[in-house]
């Protein structure tokens, strides 16, 4: 077998990319404290001999081994991660200057995270302008979706009291694995039998979807995965505001969203 010198072999391989996860708390509401969501990746690959060996993702599970060595001391371990502020860049998710402006979050899975920040901030900002701003609020709809509800829902206790107390107007869930029968459930010539995934959600809200963002200035705002859900939730977005508007052709909804891109009223934050 090859054996290429140490230093020959790390400049052959890539460096590791850097790690960025948004903030799941808001510094208003959460002084000194920060929070992130994220997945533990492993999985089995199979080796030369015929056998399997666990591959970990590195970050991820580095993050998830000092916490629960952090929680298995009781808090008494000092554990430390070197963190680092990413420079703007001007794509990020952005709240709107005003908390009258509606907004609407899809947010699958970790995808939640930027918006339960989104959430405490103008909560926090609200709160901060006195009396009566909370009535003010924008209306503020957050589509969530994941496996189970049981085990799988983030946030779903402080997502309830957001919207008990009015900072979320409205919660839409969907979770794909839960089907009342799941016999029945699964894909059949590429159509989806009894698996609802988030953008499906859209139809029960159609007309709201449409009025908020070409009645009402909404801002549109998408985190989680780029390989299939967030191609998924622009064709069922284009789908929506061409049917409650009207449009001849999906192609003018679809331009009326990049407009709002490029307005940047439609944020779209992915990853791969």
């Amino acid at each position: 077998s090859a054996r290429p010198p140490v230093m020959r072999l790390l400049d052959a391989l890539p460096p590791l990319a850097e790690r960025y996860y948004s903030l799941a708390s808001s510094a208003k509401e959460h002084p000194g404290r920060m929070r992130i969501c994220f997945s533990v990746v492993s999985y089995r690959t199979k080796t030369a001999d015929g056998g399997s060996r666990v591959r970990k993702g590195l970050c991820s599970s580095m993050l998830a081994d000092k916490g629960e060595e952090l929680v298995a001391s009781g808090g008494w371990v000092k554990t430390t991660v070197r963190i680092y502020r990413r420079r703007p860049t001007g794509n990020e998710l952005r709240l709107p200057k005003s908390l009258a402006t509606p907004i609407i979050m899809v947010g699958p899975g970790t995808g939640v995270a930027p918006f339960i920040s989104f959430l405490y901030e103008r909560r926090a900002a609200a709160k901060a302008q006195g009396a009566g701003a909370a009535a003010r609020l924008g209306p503020a709809h957050l589509f969530f979706g994941c496996q189970h509800r049981v085990g799988d829902f983030l946030f779903d206790k402080e997502l309830v009291r957001l919207q008990e107390d009015g900072s979320l107007t409205q919660l839409h869930t969907a979770f794909s694995r839960d089907a009342m029968d799941t016999a029945a459930s699964g894909e059949w010539r590429n159509v989806r039998l009894n698996v609802n995934y988030v953008q499906d959600l859209f139809y029960m809200s159609a007309p709201e979807i449409a009025r908020l963002i070409t009645k009402e200035g909404a801002h549109l705002y998408i985190c989680g995965d780029g390989r299939a859900m967030a191609a998924d939730v622009h064709r069922e977005l284009v789908a929506t505001l061409q049917n409650e508007c009207g449009f001849a052709s999906a192609v003018e909804a679809d331009t009326l969203l990049s407009g709002l891109a490029t307005e940047g009223r439609y944020t779209r934050e992915i990853w791969y």
